[in-house]
């Protein structure tokens, strides 16, 4: 039982660790839980009052929290005095998103690239060069979204880093945005991808995407 008044949580897929936050002064605590040997111990505190955001890997007990800094800090409930940082040189992270993979990898993006991170061996990649709007990794695809100026169309590829297929070309209109200014571009997101669908969300309305071809 957690005995104080928390600002935000996440359980891990495993069920066996949570985060969770407290506020303290002007600050900000994040809090390990292990409901196997009811432990539970501050593993980072910050400087804010902001909301953070707490991702669990699906397949390990890695979690990454995401600051207002737009920084990450990595922990692995089962060593928390362990943190790591992939980015030290001040970068900022666009979005970030676990690989669903059974050795822990974190894939994110800042204005110019998409890296890869591995906590075990505590080493970046980058994987290509961001020129897109957004992007999504589904089962080692990556899927992207960039706009056509010329057709006034969104192209939509599956797996651009292998076969690299044309997955759909949506109007402008379609997903209501009326024009390519940069300002529309911050609301439009890939939310997630399953072989024939790709879910967007473009300034908080949902839209289904499917193969045209």
């Amino acid at each position: 039982v957690i005995n104080q008044k928390i600002n935000s949580f996440a359980l891990s897929y495993t069920g066996r660790f949570i985060l969770y936050t407290t506020f303290k002064n002007a600050g900000t605590d994040v809090w390990l839980r292990d409901n196997e040997t009811q432990k539970t111990s501050i593993v980072l505190n910050l400087d804010t009052t902001k909301p953070l955001d707490i991702a669990w890997s699906e397949t390990n007990n890695y979690a990454v929290i995401f600051d207002p800094r737009a920084r990450l800090t990595i922990i692995n409930a089962e060593n928390p005095a362990k943190q790591l940082q992939p980015t030290s040189n001040g970068l900022y992270i666009h979005k970030f998103q676990w690989e669903k993979s059974s050795e822990p990898q974190l894939n994110y993006s800042t204005y110019d690239y998409i890296y890869t991170y591995s906590p075990v061996l505590e080493k970046s990649q980058i994987i290509v060069k961001n020129e897109y709007l957004d992007w999504h990794m589904e089962d080692g695809q990556l899927w992207t979204i960039k706009a056509d100026k010329l057709s006034g169309s969104y192209i939509i590829t599956k797996d651009s880093l292998g076969f690299s297929s044309i997955f759909n070309r949506v109007n402008y209109n379609d997903l209501n945005l009326e024009n390519n200014d940069q300002n529309t571009y911050i609301n439009l997101q890939l939310l997630d991808a399953r072989s024939d669908t790709m879910l967007i969300e473009t300034n908080s309305r949902m839209t289904l995407i499917t193969n045209n071809n």
